[in-house]
């Protein structure tokens, strides 16, 4: 399955989500699952809405962008039933000064999303620099992406929010 990782603020990323969804008619589901102050469910976003406040002020932990699919309610557990037609893309919480990883993936093997991934990690990583290291290691790891805004910011980028590895840049 293809995947695509990367490290990028909400508000970047969700602006370019709905410039896509925009120019391919993609529509946009927000999910969470049971948390505090938050009942699980599904959300529709337009993407002219602010998606990057609705995404972390909402307890948000993916987001699936489908060919036409929309669930039938909060609750549609069924969603996404198109698997072929979906793509995931997960992560990105914060926590403090720490930023996780979002990872871009089909939802099934066989998909017909092909060339919506494709767009999608072209337009992302037109925005990043390739390359990272584990801190406190030599070993660099060219599958990770980072938005270039992010080194002079000083947050700590995560591949998981309770994990205690940090990336760090290192485009050399």
């Amino acid at each position: 399955m293809s995947e695509f990782w990367f490290f990028m603020r909400p508000h970047t990323l969700f602006a370019n989500l709905a410039d896509t969804a925009r120019k391919n008619g993609t529509v946009i589901v927000f999910r969470r699952f049971q948390s505090n102050g938050h009942e699980a469910g599904l959300r529709v976003v337009d993407p002219s809405e602010d998606m990057a406040t609705i995404y972390v002020n909402g307890g948000y932990s993916e987001v699936f962008l489908t060919l036409r699919e929309r669930p039938t309610q909060a609750q549609d557990w069924n969603f996404p039933s198109i698997e072929e037609e979906a793509l995931s893309l997960s992560g990105g919480r914060s926590n403090k000064q720490a930023l996780e990883l979002w990872t871009l993936q089909k939802v099934a093997k066989k998909s017909k999303v092909g060339p919506l991934f494709t767009v999608l990690r072209r337009t992302i990583s037109s925005h990043c620099e390739q390359g990272m290291k584990i801190l406190g290691t030599a070993q660099r790891y060219d599958e990770f992406y980072w938005e270039r805004e992010l080194a002079a910011l000083g947050l700590h980028l995560k591949l998981n929010l309770d994990d205690e590895r940090q990336l760090i840049p290192n485009p050399s």
